[in-house]
């Protein structure tokens, strides 16, 4: 390779070999060293290296020196040339995280130290083994083949002591550790909370603040407290929610729902069980006389016996006597003389009435019009089709629902 201006002139003296690119400069070779050289023909590095090579491209670069000791070891610089960590590590890697890249820097101990994609340290080479976490400001730490957990803040969280180590992110963000058997709890306080036996499925809190642990132990399922007690024992055989202290179990072929106090509130003889999309109600059905609706505030609201039913994030759809039915969650109903909704966007509905195809006001059925159609579409960015009398039409609700512009079919 040779590096010519737009003149074809030579830049860089014929007596040095280019042998890559590094950004806006070039890494040379002369009498078996490294050094760069920047476009303009400007010495940045004297070669002096034994290796430069790319980590990040165009980015960061890895160089090797020999030094006073007699060992060759290794650091950065950047696509200017400028070094930005001396050379004091063994070797680099890269490690891709879930949002970013991390550049792992290994010792001649044995030792792993964390830097960020610019070459700054997050960690210093303290343990054995370091590795990011799904979170980004908490990182797995290993020393002695034992597992721990710290903060980008240097912080121990969980001391490094176990044999694995998990993150679970419920209501709180909580660290499981792995020990002989046993699962330990700890907070982002560093506080280590519980010690069970079991393996934990869900952790939760009770209205009055309260922690609680869902455990599936000998492939059944219940709710310990954070002494090891079991505040409901482990005699269901699934679980599929627990929504304002009120659990809704699987025992044998039907579902039915207890409370944190270990009540019974709905009896087990529901052969369907389904949570809402937005996990703030759940649904009992194909029972004996009734269905159950069961919202976040603890509310359990009936409806009569169904075989089907469809749930989105703050209703449901049923049907009744071959008439389709419609519930809130938070316990209204549709209005009788709406025969069918279409769909809701921004809080205005499309519906189907006795006279017709209109628009409503998703919360309280109020119309926004007292125009009528044979047909309408949902609101797209602010917008809606509408169609009669072998016309189509445009219309907007930016101050009122009104026509913006028709054309004829």
């Amino acid at each position: 390779y040779k590096l010519i201006d737009k003149q074809n002139k030579e830049i860089i003296p014929q007596d040095y070999e280019i042998v890559s690119r590094i950004g806006d400069a070039v890494a040379v070779k002369k009498d078996g060293k490294f050094g760069i050289f920047n476009s303009k023909g400007k010495v940045l590095l004297y070669p002096q290296y034994l290796d430069i090579s790319i980590l990040i491209e165009s980015k960061i670069y890895s160089f090797k020196q020999m030094t006073t000791s007699g060992i060759p070891l290794c650091g950065l610089i950047n696509h200017k040339g400028e070094i930005i960590c001396p050379a004091i590590y063994a070797d680099f890697g890269l490690y891709n995280g879930k949002d970013s890249t991390y550049i792992k820097a290994y010792t001649e101990e044995g030792q792993q130290a964390l830097l960020d994609e610019n070459g700054k340290v997050i960690l210093p080479a303290s343990y054995q083994v370091c590795v990011p976490t799904k979170l980004p400001n908490y990182f797995h730490i290993s020393q002695n083949l034992e597992q721990g957990i710290i903060g980008r803040d240097s912080v121990i969280y969980v001391p490094t002591t176990y044999e694995r180590i998990e993150i679970m992110v419920t209501n709180d963000t909580f660290f499981l550790a792995y020990k002989e058997n046993r699962t330990f709890i700890y907070n982002t306080h560093q506080t280590k909370i519980a010690e069970i036996e079991g393996n934990i499925l869900d952790i939760v809190s009770n209205k009055n603040g309260e922690t609680y642990f869902v455990i599936e132990h000998n492939f059944s399922y219940g709710i310990q407290n954070t002494k090891g007690e079991w505040v409901i024992n482990p005699i269901y055989d699934e679980i599929l929610t627990i929504i304002s202290d009120n659990i809704c179990f699987r025992k044998g072929e039907k579902w039915g729902v207890v409370n944190i106090n270990n009540q019974t509130i709905i009896d087990f003889k529901y052969k369907e069980a389904k949570i809402s999309p937005s996990k703030k109600f759940f649904v009992l059905y194909k029972g004996k006389k009734d269905s159950k609706l069961i919202n976040d505030k603890g509310e359990i609201l009936t409806f009569p016996k169904t075989e089907s039913i469809m749930l989105t994030n703050n209703y449901i759809e049923y049907r009744e006597k071959k008439e389709r039915q419609k519930i809130y969650a938070d316990g209204s109903k549709q209005p009788e003389h709406i025969q069918i909704v279409k769909a809701s966007s921004n809080g205005i509905i499309t519906a189907k009435t006795k006279q017709g195809w209109t628009f409503l006001t998703a919360e309280d059925y109020k119309p926004l019009t007292d125009k009528y159609y044979q047909s309408a579409s949902t609101f797209y960015k602010g917008e809606a089709l509408v169609y009669q009398d072998n016309q189509l039409k445009v219309i907007n609700n930016k101050s009122s629902i009104s026509i913006k512009s028709t054309y004829r079919t």
